[in-house]
């Protein structure tokens, strides 16, 4: 293993976005993650366990020699140290998760390091269910939400709130210390999204965050495209049909003009995963753009690339992927928090 450097450390990969400089100049950190990090496997007294080290690549497209920037270790062991949310937070940074199912797994990460669980630890059945709605039965199935049951493919989840009900919403309190006071009755909060517009269901989401004092949270962590377009799915608002591009562009208008004193973490899938070919570039173009300043990319496709295929990859790639993850996002949380005077 590579000597660990500091925990935290700015980027200078050439193939992270720019958006990093920007935020050294700001003087808030980035989430940083280096072209050249890997994975490996570990043994020991601790059990076995995938370890990730966040490395840069040098001119050469070589790993650079010298310390790393972090290393996470994403054990099978039913018992590791916990690492409690609200310690990054320190029960004053608010938090809002909007996204896919990839979100509701990187909640589930966190809930999982939070109780001091592996990565494949148990959560109960009540928390595991959260989704993009609750179909209504009708008389007529081909008028239904998801009449042949094929999920975003044909489902009409998040678009025609009518027949498939809401998209899930929570509070999170286990990611608050109750009994510490704060301006805000929460401190956290999750929501699903699906399609790029869904404007009805986008706008019931924030009615629901100004009810519990979150409208303007600190922190808004999102993904965008894993369901992609809605394509010709009618129902709403949503009445007329609309490029693809344009409703990409609504979604990330959207984040911008909804959440304008908010940092947003968008977690960048892999191309492969995004069924709209041209979100993935949009998505590292968004992050460059310097009028979105308050836009900050994890990418996710690179703690992803060098993943070794017999590693576990579940659902949004949940398992030591999504741990590291949410261990990024919480190093940052830690960090940015205490520099809240010059992040928030």
């Amino acid at each position: 293993m590579a000597n660990r450097g500091p925990s935290w450390m700015y980027s200078t990969s050439p193939r992270e976005s720019s958006t990093n400089n920007k935020w050294m100049h700001s003087g808030c950190p980035t989430i940083s993650v280096g072209s050249c990090s890997s994975w490996y496997p570990s043994g020991g007294s601790e059990g076995f366990a995938w370890v990730w080290e966040n490395a840069e690549c040098d001119g050469n497209g070589m790993r650079k020699e010298g310390p790393v920037r972090q290393v996470f270790r994403t054990s099978y062991q039913s018992s590791v140290p916990p690492r409690p949310f609200h310690h990054s937070t320190q029960n004053r940074t608010t938090v809002v998760l909007y996204g896919s199912s990839h979100i509701r797994e990187l909640y589930f990460a966190f809930l999982r390091l939070q109780r001091g669980l592996s990565f494949q630890g148990h959560i109960e059945p009540h928390i595991r269910a959260f989704s993009s709605g609750d179909v209504v039965v009708v008389a007529n199935p081909k008028m239904s939400c998801d009449p042949n049951g094929t999920g975003f493919h044909d489902g009409y989840y998040g678009v025609d709130l009518e027949s498939c009900g809401l998209p899930h919403k929570r509070i999170i309190p286990e990611f608050g210390q109750q009994g510490v006071p704060n301006n805000s009755s929460h401190l956290a909060a999750i929501g699903f999204k699906t399609f790029f517009h869904t404007p009805d269901a986008d706008q019931i989401f924030v009615k629901y965050l100004d009810n519990q004092g979150l409208r303007y949270p600190n922190v808004v962590i999102t993904d965008v495209g894993v369901w992609g377009p809605r394509g010709n799915r009618m129902g709403g608002s949503a009445n007329v049909e609309m490029e693809p591009e344009e409703e990409l562009q609504y979604n990330l208008d959207w984040l911008i003009h909804t959440f304008p004193t908010s940092k947003i973490v968008v977690v960048v899938e892999p191309e492969v995963n995004l069924p709209f070919k041209e979100t993935y570039g949009r998505l590292l173009e968004f992050g460059n753009t310097a009028a979105h300043e308050n836009v900050l990319l994890l990418r996710k496709d690179l703690v992803m690339e060098r993943r070794p295929i017999w590693m576990d990859c579940e659902h949004g790639c949940a398992g030591p992927v999504m741990v590291v993850v949410a261990q990024l996002i919480l190093d940052w949380l830690n960090e940015a928090t205490k520099d809240a005077n010059k992040c928030f």
